[in-house]
């Protein structure tokens, strides 16, 4: 079923977590849907390692609150051309543990951003540090097979990209993009 995090336990497939602190997990957070998508009504919060996976062709996971804290490192993971992954991390710092998404990867975060397993991608893939000065460092022979973008800011948001043995494609980058 379709998962969707959730201040709250008002519909079907929600999942609510509660300890005073809505959707604030202290440990480690795996979740998997297996016939649907995962969303979310509220900020998830996880102290650990993070695992958000959409078993079911073209399952999407959608992560966009702007206030998200995920402190450990996340894997994703989806299958399908249109199986895509969209994480907007906060202000906290993202790392990318290993992950294959079928379709496009769209990663946010208000610091650096970096991968700490290889990130095998079928679609395009755009990372964004919306911080100034926050670099994104993606060195572990990754294969991101579409066009690929990113876009930081400051003379520090540096950018790091290893795409392994896969032929790297870069999508339009403006001049201001990259710190």
């Amino acid at each position: 079923a379709a998962v969707k995090l959730h201040s709250s336990a008002s519909s079907n497939g929600d999942l609510f977590i509660d300890g005073s602190t809505d959707l604030a997990v202290g440990g480690n957070l795996s979740i998997t849907a297996t016939t649907g998508n995962i969303t979310q009504g509220a900020a998830v919060a996880v102290t650990g390692t993070s695992s958000f996976t959409t078993s079911a062709s073209n399952g999407t996971t959608t992560l966009s609150t702007t206030t998200n804290a995920l402190t450990g490192a996340v894997a994703l993971s989806s299958t399908g051309s249109s199986g895509n992954v969209t994480i907007d991390n906060g202000t906290t710092a993202l790392n990318i543990a290993a992950s294959s998404v079928g379709g496009n990867l769209t990663v946010t975060s208000g610091d650096s951003i970096t991968d700490s397993g290889v990130l095998t991608i079928g679609g395009t893939a755009s990372f964004t540090t919306d911080t100034t000065n926050k670099p994104i460092t993606l060195n572990s022979q990754n294969a991101i097979t579409g066009q690929v973008t990113f876009a930081t800011t400051g003379t520090g948001g540096d950018v790091t990209l290893d795409n392994g043995t896969t032929a790297i494609s870069l999508g339009t980058i403006g001049s201001s993009a990259i710190g």
